[in-house]
């Protein structure tokens, strides 16, 4: 399967089980208008911890995202640390 497949599918399985319901907590970021067309999105995968922008209090929501951004926002969607051992 090549790649593109790959990262639809990890797409579409964030978005449909994105109405889970999960704790939420209180996320304010000084550059994301409500008005921006992902607000919605972010904020909510902001509150469940999922994603959690820069350390200035930004997210920067029209930046490309780097591999390593992406990497960490699916590792904390699937609640991955890399803490656990391997099974062999």
């Amino acid at each position: 399967m090549n790649i593109r497949k790959q990262v639809l599918k990890v797409f579409m399985f964030i978005f449909v089980a994105s109405v889970m319901i999960v704790p939420v907590k209180a996320v304010q970021f000084s550059d994301l208008a409500p008005n921006h067309w992902g607000y919605e999105k972010v904020m909510e995968f902001a509150e469940r911890g999922v994603l959690s922008g820069y350390e200035d209090n930004t997210f920067r929501p029209d930046n490309t995202i780097t591999r390593a951004e992406f990497v960490h926002v699916v590792n904390n969607y699937f609640g991955y640390s890399g803490n656990e051992e391997k099974a062999l």
